[in-house]
């Protein structure tokens, strides 16, 4: 909800000043702060879902070849 009302305002500021103007580039360095936050959490929530996953411990960088070779074939 952030991201998306920050990315609007900023849109919108954006149309009306230059780019280099100090509103428009706190603007983005916000947002940008934002999605780097939500990026963070879902990779987060990634690791952890690939982590209940392997029930007999960690998948080895070669087990991940594998796996990625014999998915591509």
């Amino acid at each position: 909800m952030t991201i998306e009302s920050l990315r609007s305002e900023l849109l919108e500021v954006a149309q009306e000043r230059s780019l280099s103007d100090h509103t428009v580039v706190e603007l983005s360095q916000r947002l940008d702060g934002y999605i780097v936050l939500a990026q963070n959490k879902m990779m987060e929530s990634l690791r952890s879902r690939q982590n209940e996953d392997v029930p007999y411990g960690k998948i080895t960088k070669s087990k991940r070849i594998r796996s990625k070779a014999a998915f591509q074939q």
